[in-house]
C-alpha cells in the first residue's frame, strides 16, 4: 500500500520521544500522549498528530526530566520520533502546537508534526548546476547535498555511503530558477518514464533509496461485512466523485507560443460518456542515455 495510517487513544505498542534538532534525546512522553494519529505515504513526508495535557506535560518536563518545557518544545525546532515495539519508525519536526483552553479549567496542546522530507519544501535547486550523463539517484542525492551546503541550510540529512539503490539510468538534468521546490524535484526524479525508485528518510535522518518500498502481501486479506459485523478493520471511506475526472491530457514542454512542444492524449470512451475534460500538464524533458 502507498499509505499507512494509525490511530489510537493510547497504546504501549508505539512510543513517542522528544529530540533536539542537534540530535539529543530529550525524553519519552508516551504516557502523556493522547489521540495518537500518524500516516506514512510513499515518497512523501510523514504526518504525526496527538494531544497533550498542558499541566501534566509541564510537570513531567520540570519535575521528572529537569528540562524547560518551553525551550524543549518549540515549533520549527523540536523533533518528535515514533517507535514501534522499540524500533524507530520515523522522525518528524514539531510544526504546530496551539493550546486549547477548556471550560473545566484544563488546557490541551494539539500537536502536529511533519516528516524530515518537508525540510526541502521551502528550498529551491540552483539553476546554475547542470547534470550531464549522471545517475538519477546521484542527482537526487546531490539536490540534498547542495541544499545543505549553504549557510543555515544544513538539516542533518545524511547521504549513505552504501546499501542504497541505484537505477543505472544516466540523465541530463537542470532546474529553472525558483519554479519548483527541491522537494518536488526530488519526487519527480523518482517517477519518470523509466528508472523509477522509492526513498525514505529514516529516523536517524539517513536518506535511503529502494527499488520499491514495501512488498505485496498475500498472507492476509481485508474483509468488511457491514451486515454481520465480521470485519478485519473498524471503518473505511470509499471515495466517489468526478472532481478529478480528466479525459484529455495536454503535455506542455519547452518553448513559447507556436514554438512550444505539445502533445495530447485522450480517452475517447470517457469523453463520449462524460464530455471533454482537459488538463494541461507541464512536462520536464529528460534525456536518458
Amino acid at each position: 500500500m502507498d499509505e499507512h495510517v494509525y490511530r489510537s487513544s493510547s497504546s504501549t505498542r508505539y512510543q513517542v520521544e522528544l529530540w533536539s534538532k542537534a540530535g539529543t534525546r530529550i525524553g519519552d512522553i508516551t504516557h502523556l500522549v493522547r489521540n495518537l494519529y500518524w500516516s506514512e505515504e510513499r515518497n512523501e513526508a510523514e504526518s504525526l498528530q496527538f494531544s497533550l495535557d498542558l499541566d501534566a506535560f509541564e510537570d513531567y518536563m520540570i519535575n521528572e526530566m529537569g528540562s524547560d518545557p518551553v525551550s524543549n518544545f518549540r515549533e520549527g525546532q523540536t523533533e518528535i520520533k515514533v517507535r514501534e515495539n522499540g524500533e524507530y519508525l520515523f522522525g518528524t519536526q514539531l510544526y504546530y502546537a496551539p493550546i486549547n483552553l477548556n471550560n473545566d479549567g484544563s488546557a490541551t496542546i494539539s500537536v502536529t508534526a511533519t516528516g524530515y522530507f518537508n525540510f526541502f519544501n521551502a528550498r529551491y535547486p540552483d539553476p546554475a548546476v547542470k547534470y550531464t550523463n549522471t545517475e538519477a539517484v546521484e542527482i537526487f542525492f546531490d539536490l540534498v547535498r547542495k541544499a545543505q551546503a549553504v549557510p543555515y541550510g544544513d538539516y542533518g540529512i545524511k547521504i549513505p555511503t552504501s546499501g542504497y539503490y541505484i537505477t543505472g539510468k544516466k540523465r541530463d538534468k537542470s532546474f529553472e530558477q525558483y519554479t519548483s521546490s527541491t522537494k518536488l524535484n526530488m519526487q519527480r526524479l523518482t517517477n519518470l518514464v523509466d528508472g523509477n525508485f522509492d526513498f525514505k528518510i529514516l529516523a536517524d535522518k539517513t536518506l535511503m533509496t529502494y527499488p520499491q518500498i514495501g512488498s505485496p502481501r498475500t498472507d492476509f486479506k481485508l474483509q468488511f461485512d457491514r451486515k454481520n459485523f465480521r470485519s478485519s478493520f473498524d471503518s473505511a471511506v470509499l471515495n466517489r466523485g468526478a472532481n478529478n475526472l480528466y479525459n484529455s491530457i495536454i503535455g506542455l514542454g519547452s518553448g513559447f507560443g507556436v514554438d512550444q512542444l505539445m502533445t495530447r492524449q485522450g480517452d475517447i470512451p470517457s469523453q463520449n460518456e462524460y464530455g471533454l475534460r482537459e488538463l494541461p500538464v507541464h512536462v520536464d524533458i529528460v534525456h536518458a542515455r
